[in-house]
């Protein structure tokens, strides 16, 4: 049985299987740059992971107490953004099971503005390199909700972006 197709694993993100994390994970490691399914010089594609966007009041702790929080759920957040402005704070949470984190912060008092799948890819680390694949994506009518850069190593960088549609950015 060869590598799983892309398209597989992005319908099996989008209809939720329950062993997504662990699929997510082995079909990052099965995918590679050379791939005939992935299109050239776009990206090292990939997996679907998912955003929540949390609306907090502005206070000492309130990172913590979410972090600490989907710290006993078992859920791993993979990177995230925090702002405040005049007393309201928004925190963009990408986690690897959004599910089990959505529920466990909204039975625990916190407001979801809103939720949704993210993708990750991996892109060369050079300059011009991020402005070339958002362009490849704009070009193709994708437009970008959110982007985190999630790490730089070994002459690449993974980025984690919310598009209007997936299925056109990869």
């Amino acid at each position: 049985m060869g590598r799983p197709a892309l398209g597989s694993l992005a319908h099996e993100a989008r209809n939720g299987a329950r062993d997504r994390n662990s699929r997510w994970r082995a079909a990052k490691r099965s995918l590679q740059p050379d791939d005939e399914n992935l299109p050239a010089q776009m990206c090292r594609l990939v997996v679907m992971l998912e955003e929540i966007i949390v609306a907090v009041d502005d206070r000492p702790g309130v990172l913590a107490d979410i972090g600490e929080l989907l710290g006993r759920t078992g859920v791993n957040i993979e990177t995230l953004c925090a702002s405040s402005h005049n007393g309201q704070g928004v925190i963009h949470l990408v986690v690897d099971d959004g599910d089990d984190a959505g529920e466990a912060l909204e039975s625990n008092g916190f407001k979801l503005a809103e939720t949704r799948s993210v993708l990750t890819a991996t892109i060369d680390d050079r300059p011009g390199e991020l402005g070339r694949y958002c362009r490849r994506l704009a070009d193709s009518g994708v437009e970008i909700k959110s982007a985190y850069v999630a790490k730089r190593a070994g002459g690449e960088t993974e980025l984690i972006l919310a598009v209007d549609n997936p299925e056109d950015a990869g």
